[in-house]
């Protein structure tokens, strides 16, 4: 073995051993081979991208999951221009519309259009509808557009309770403060009316107010009379016992939420029951029924079919046909195309003058009392419960006209 010195000297050094003459060839410098190497650094980079990437997605999974799970609330406003007819009194009517628009019943009917899983109570605090102007755009006149704005970000309410009565002829009430149904002459009762019983069966009305109450009926089997009609009950007859002509109305609009929770032997159907005559109060002379929900509905002769706006301004057609002297409209073309609606508007007004208007009713009738509920006759034998969890009735008489 020969080692060569970096000194001076020539020759071998004294002090070593010259045992193997045995050249070892010189190793070239390996730069992969050491604490740190480049090929360490690279799979360590790859590492830690695959963790940190791991990691990122993870966190979106986690932050996806929280948004559904809790979503945040979300803020919004918009802003109404509604049109005063010309009998309105100026700001007053624009009151009225405000009213609607935070009652029970409307917010039941956008919860409905939008398909949403929450309680009418708790999306009626969820928003508040506020008067900006009655008079927005005008052109001079003495009436114009006027301006409510919506703002802040419409399952039905749980088991009415409070009043309970199983009484064939029981009543819940008075509601004098319900804020949805106005112009009323007298108070508003909600009834068990079971006026025409049948023999096994047996019916307990259920009620908070108006807008929130339920019928929990059993008639028996293959019956095929009417009844019971349990009902709210609004009198618009005037103080002085005269009938309220439909002339001096300028609007009578009802919104309605309802269930019947109908089964295969169920006979039974959603009716609005409207009283109108002349004169004195014993005078109830002309019955007109509005039915919109139907489960083994009797046939009926079509006498006349009409067009009528219901939910989102869209036209509706109905049918009247006539079941001895009373008048009924049914939602639907004809008997063979009723069609049901559980959630919905009725623009009682413009039903009863259109009847004025061909002779059905006769000139300048006067309204006496509008009822809702449902005619029963079957459950098939066993209990059914009927709901209403929303319901309007609204009136506003025409300037320089008596309605009380």
């Amino acid at each position: 073995m020969t080692i060569s010195s970096t000194g001076d000297k020539e020759g071998p050094d004294p002090l070593l051993v010259h045992d193997d003459e045995t050249e070892i060839p010189a190793q070239p410098a390996d730069f992969n081979v050491g604490l740190v190497s480049w090929r360490f650094i690279s799979s360590a980079i790859r590492r830690a991208a695959r963790f940190w990437g791991a990691l990122a997605v993870t966190g979106l999974l986690i932050g996806v999951a929280v948004d559904v799970a809790s979503p945040p609330p979300h803020q919004a406003s918009t802003s109404l221009l509604l049109t005063n007819g010309p009998e309105a009194a100026l700001g007053a009517a624009i009151v009225d519309e405000q009213a609607v628009v935070q009652s029970r019943t409307v917010a039941g009917l956008a919860l409905h259009k939008l398909g949403l899983q929450q309680s009418v109570d708790s999306f009626l605090k969820s928003y508040t509808a506020t008067v900006l102007t009655d008079r927005v755009l005008t052109d001079g006149s003495t009436s114009g557009p006027a301006a409510v704005a919506l703002a802040a970000p419409a399952s039905l309410p749980g088991t009415a309770k409070g009043c309970s009565t199983s009484a064939a002829q029981g009543k819940c009430g008075p509601y004098d403060s319900y804020p949805d149904i106005t112009g009323t002459t007298s108070s508003t009762y909600i009834g068990n009316n079971v006026w025409n019983p049948v023999h096994g069966s047996q019916q307990t009305l259920t009620a908070t107010d108006p807008g929130d109450w339920q019928v929990t009926a059993n008639m028996p089997a293959g019956n095929t009379a009417v009844a019971s009609y349990p009902s709210i009950g609004a009198n618009y007859g005037q103080s002085n016992n005269v009938s309220t002509p439909l002339s001096s109305f300028s609007l009578i609009d009802s919104w309605f939420t309802e269930n019947m929770h109908a089964m295969a032997r169920t006979s039974a159907w959603a009716a609005y029951d409207i009283w109108l005559g002349h004169g004195a109060s014993s005078n109830w002379t002309y019955e007109v029924m509005i039915q919109h929900d139907f489960a083994g509905n009797g046939a009926c002769t079509s006498l006349a079919t009409a067009a009528f706006l219901g939910p989102g301004g869209v036209l509706q057609d109905w049918h009247l046909c006539k079941y001895g002297s009373e008048l009924i409209w049914k939602l639907g073309a004809n008997d063979k195309k009723k069609v049901s609606e559980w959630t919905g508007v009725v623009h009682i007004l413009v039903m009863l003058l259109w009847l004025e208007h061909h002779g059905y009713l006769p000139a300048n009738a006067g309204l006496w009392a509008v009822g809702y509920g449902w005619e029963i006759c079957s459950t098939g034998g066993q209990p059914e419960t009927f709901t209403v969890s929303s319901y309007a009735l609204r009136t506003r008489c025409r300037a320089h006209y008596v309605c009380q």
